[in-house]
């Protein structure tokens, strides 16, 4: 118990953005709820779940609308909360203002309430699902998923399958290429870094069963298609070694 309040204690010291905080039993496990994931304009992160959040109010041009948390995957404010970007599972994206004042979560230190003019980013999480917490705020954080396509200069078909895995952005991928292998074989990306100068690019380290190299990957606005390059441990690069995919 002493633990408990030492802990409760140290949140309070640290994040004023807190206005009320107080013990809650732990939580059954309902599937249904939202899980959130915030990040404050000072990069003040808090995770939990929602309360009485049924409906997000926005304004939008043509009037007031009210949307279901179970449809959107993120909203982003703008640095001035004059705009929110809400992008929805589906891939669509609608800009408004967020008509909330406040959002109430339910952490496992107690319950959170956090003014939205203080809000970067909300991630939204269902049935159970993990939150992309490392990745909230990046525009990587909806990458995952799956992509298809095909790589090197014969056209090989590829299919790379990307996945959050301690708080990073990963990948594995499988290829067919009939001159190397009767079968399809794997391999996977790691070590993220983005681009710099370059919008929506991501540098990987590959390893496969073939070789092992570098992967740049730049992806489209809308995330749903993927274009790179790979350069091959030794050998460098050449105007073949290319990579193009669509989301499933």
């Amino acid at each position: 118990m002493r633990c408990r309040l030492n802990v409760i204690f140290l949140v309070l010291a640290w994040s004023p953005i807190v206005t009320d905080l107080v013990a809650v039993p732990k939580s059954k496990g309902n599937s249904e709820d939202i899980r959130i994931t915030v990040e404050l304009n000072n990069g003040t992160r808090f995770v939990g779940t929602a309360i009485g959040l049924d409906h997000l109010p926005i304004r939008v041009d043509f009037g007031n609308i009210q949307i279901p948390p179970s449809v959107i995957q993120q909203i982003t404010s703008s640095k001035d909360n004059q705009a929110t970007v809400i992008r929805f599972k589906n891939g669509d994206q609608l800009t408004g203002h967020l008509i909330l004042k406040q959002l109430k979560l339910k952490t496992r230190y107690g319950i959170a309430t956090l003014p939205t003019d203080r809000i970067k980013v909300v991630a939204f999480s269902w049935q159970g699902s993990p939150a992309n917490v490392a990745l909230a705020g990046k525009w990587f954080a909806e990458v995952p998923g799956t992509y298809r396509g095909v790589i090197g200069a014969g056209n090989d078909p590829i299919t790379i399958t990307f996945t959050q895995s301690a708080g990073k952005l990963v990948a594995t991928y499988t290829i067919t290429d009939p001159q190397f292998s009767t079968k399809p074989y794997k391999g996977t990306l790691a070590d993220l870094k983005e681009v710099a100068g370059k919008e929506r690019t991501l540098k990987f380290r590959y390893r496969d069963a073939m070789n092992n190299g570098y992967y740049v990957i730049t992806f489209s606005k809308d995330l749903k298609q993927l274009t790179g390059t790979y350069e091959i441990d030794g050998d460098g690069q050449s105007s073949t070694n290319t990579v193009t995919a669509t989301k499933l």
